[in-house]
């Protein structure tokens, strides 16, 4: 873990540093989601509204493999602004994730989520960026936009029941299902609704476990 001081200088983040960005889409991981999604995977440049238990890790399984691939094959970071709870490292390692390149922002340090966000994707210093926000009372078309300039991955993930969302690319809601999770494709730019369908989590594809430890803030100088 780095220390506050010397966090920027040990990252060697440079004013425009970013990795070479890839394919605009990246699978998911699990084939009976792909079929399911635009293009067949998570859309770089996307927003993505995700709506789960924020209590509970099962849900959230359903982004490691993505994170695992962009960790593994970018020189960026993967930013968590305002998580609930604090993502455990050996949880992401055995999913793959190379954790020293997986960035925390605790509530505690944190008053504008989505302002961060914009911030975080906007510099193209991260693969990923997930928010916790509190409220639906933002301006999407922003994030959109900083997504896209930033070819980084934007995910919102936000209680179920939580507020509508009209003007993001990709809405879901996933719960917890005997075998898994249940999914439900609420609304996706350019495809159809997808009524619940159950994911089992253990089908991803499998990849192995790299070493390192999280990176948490706060830090000193300028971090997005």
């Amino acid at each position: 873990m780095q220390s506050n001081k010397n966090f920027n200088d040990a990252v060697g983040w440079s004013e425009n540093g970013r990795g070479a960005v890839r394919s605009e889409v990246v699978t998911s991981g699990y084939d009976v989601l792909d079929t399911r999604l635009v293009g067949g995977g998570w859309s770089r440049g996307a927003v993505t509204d995700l709506q789960c238990d924020l209590d509970s890790s099962q849900e959230l399984a359903l982004l490691l493999p993505v994170l695992a691939s962009l960790t593994r094959q970018e020189e960026r970071w993967v930013l968590w602004v305002a998580p609930p709870k604090a993502p455990c490292a050996s949880i992401l390692r055995a999913a793959g994730v190379d954790v020293s390149r997986v960035l925390v922002l605790h509530t505690e340090w944190v008053d504008d989520v989505v302002g961060i966000m914009e911030r975080a994707l906007t510099s193209g210093r991260y693969s990923a960026v997930l928010g916790w926000p509190k409220s639906a009372n933002y301006n999407h078309a922003k994030l959109r936009e900083a997504a896209s300039r930033g070819g980084s991955f934007c995910m919102l993930l936000r209680e179920p029941g939580s507020d509508s969302i009209t003007d993001v690319d990709l809405s879901m809601k996933v719960t917890k299902a005997c075998d898994g999770v249940a999914v439900e494709i609420m609304r996706q730019y350019g495809g159809w609704v997808v009524p619940r369908f159950v994911l089992n989590l253990e089908s991803r594809n499998a990849v192995g476990s790299p070493s390192g430890d999280i990176v948490r803030g706060p830090w000193q100088g300028t971090l997005i």
